[in-house]
């Protein structure tokens, strides 16, 4: 009897003194969880960026890829696309982190932008006067919107900002825009992403470092909503055992303590469930890619390249073959079954294949790409497959941004590995495996109740999370309260120590 209230008083020790810590950063948390329901953190999507771009002719394309391979002195880049820099076409080549950009007009390689050129690209860009353009740098490190990694081959970059709020980055590397923010998208991350992610920039530089601050804090959170929900069921008393104003009651407390009893009895377990599922966010059940995933990706999309390739195949006449049909915007040098194709890209919902002495494939023919795939992935086989052209259980996003329709297939590999592949670039977009699947519901499931079902039915799913959000804001409020009022209590305590209070100096 004396252990078992010993651990009852230890629980509720740890819970007390923990809360005071945690109580900001949850009431933070669930402040910018329902923020972030509706504003995002500012990034330039593809779709923004294709929109910003000109049609490309292909009477303007001089150069061909094995001569603009040698202007960019490499042999066999990991990456190329044509696309278009101030109205010009160019080759856009990536080796590793370092990308080369040469004119496909003049064959002259771009060696940086001077300032009044990128002034006019990110002006053109936005569709503001470039003489109210502010330099805000010519950025080398990180700042709050361009801390990723994925920024560094595009370094160094141009800032400029109008008075209206605008801010455009521009590449001195490839002269195209990588970044765009307004004065409301900035604002909705402050609010929204920046806390909930502990996304602060010093903090972010370091991405392991910030990894282990993200995880630690959602464990201990988690543990300490753990022990919060202990206590409570143990304060509860069904038969109403305690006294209130001389009344019975199943609660020992009065004032923001009863509530907090109450709204961790009512909240605190989604609470418990959300700050735990944070955690699962930074895919700490994440494995290194499965050795089917390469088999796949290299014969579907992949394998090494040279310009020699391309020889037979010119940019010129594969644009020639889709003119009629597509507005292209970015023509990508790609792979398929083995064979060098070019991507035409119109938008990102609009692209076609282009094959040498083929019609341009527009869909993949899904029975052709199982073929593909199963040759692919041998030793092991197909299991399921089937098109998709709705979202689903384990391929879903409330935004939209998935493309559909999609060629699902699970196999008999380790894991019972599932793909999905979008049937319009014939790239896989999504894979799971047992641990991805379990990622799948610890994280998106719990935290962001991402069901097929609700996301159908909206505004429901909204009404739903917001009401969980709203409970766990409240208890995290009450915690706030009576942590501000306790560490007060102590302070006054200690303050009247240190002036030697004879009343409260003990002897």
């Amino acid at each position: 009897m004396r252990t078992s209230l010993i651990v009852k008083k230890g629980i509720l020790l740890i819970h007390r003194w923990t809360g005071i810590f945690f109580c900001l950063l949850f009431f933070m948390w669930f402040a910018s969880g329902i923020v972030m329901m509706y504003c995002e953190y500012p990034v330039l999507s593809t779709e923004t960026r294709l929109q910003h771009l000109p049609v490309l002719h292909l009477e303007e394309i001089v150069i061909d890829p094995p001569t603009a391979l040698r202007v960019a002195n490499l042999s066999q880049p990991d990456q190329a696309v044509i696309t278009s820099l101030m109205g010009r076409p160019v080759y856009h080549f990536r080796y590793r982190n370092k990308i080369s950009t040469i004119f496909a007009d003049s064959g002259i390689a771009l060696s940086g932008l001077s300032e009044p050129i990128a002034r006019k690209i990110a002006s053109n860009w936005v569709g503001l006067d470039s003489a109210n353009a502010h330099l805000v740098e010519k950025q080398v490190e990180q700042d709050q919107w361009t801390v990723t990694q994925k920024y560094r081959a595009y370094r160094p970059l141009w800032v400029y900002s109008w008075p209206s709020g605008e801010t455009v980055y521009v590449s001195d590397v490839t002269g195209e825009v990588v970044q765009y923010t307004t004065r409301t998208s900035r604002l909705g991350a402050y609010f929204g992403a920046i806390p909930h992610w502990i996304y602060f920039t010093k903090l972010r530089k370091d991405a392991a470092n910030w990894s282990l601050v993200v995880i630690s804090l959602s464990a201990s959170g988690a543990a300490m909503t753990l022990f919060g929900i202990i206590a409570g069921i143990w304060l509860y008393s069904p038969s109403k055992r305690y006294r209130f104003q001389a009344e019975p009651t199943s609660i020992p407390f009065a004032g923001q303590k009863r509530w907090h009893v109450i709204l961790g009895l009512l909240f605190g377990l989604s609470a418990f469930t959300w700050i735990l599922s944070g955690m699962f966010s930074m895919s700490i059940l994440k494995s290194g890619p499965e050795p089917i995933q390469a088999m796949l990706g290299q014969q579907l999309t992949g394998g090494t390249w040279k310009g020699s390739d391309w020889a037979s195949y010119s940019p010129v006449s594969a644009l020639g073959s889709v003119q009629s049909s597509m507005r292209v915007h970015e023509l990508e040098f790609t792979r398929f079954g083995g064979q060098p194709v070019y991507l035409a890209i119109e938008n990102a919902s609009h692209s076609a294949l282009l094959l040498r002495n083929q019609a341009p494939a527009f869909m993949q023919n899904a029975d052709a790409l199982k073929s593909i795939i199963a040759s692919a992935i041998y030793p092991f086989h197909i299991v399921e497959s089937r098109t998709i052209t709705e979202y689903e259980t384990y391929y879903i996003d409330r935004r939209h941004e998935k493309p559909l329709p999609a060629f699902y297939i699970l196999t008999d590999a380790p894991g019972g590995m599932a793909f999905y592949v979008d049937l319009h670039t014939a790239k896989v977009v999504q894979s799971y495996g047992s641990k991805a699947r379990w990622n799948r519901w610890l994280y998106h499931g719990l935290h962001s109740l991402d069901l097929p079902w609700l996301y159908r039915y909206r505004p429901l799913w909204d009404v739903i999370v917001i009401a969980f959000m709203a409970g766990g804001l409240a208890l995290s409020f009450t915690s706030v309260v009576i942590g501000y009022r306790r560490i007060r209590t102590k302070m006054k305590r200690m303050k009247r120590v240190l002036v030697h209070d004879p009343k409260n100096r003990k002897t």
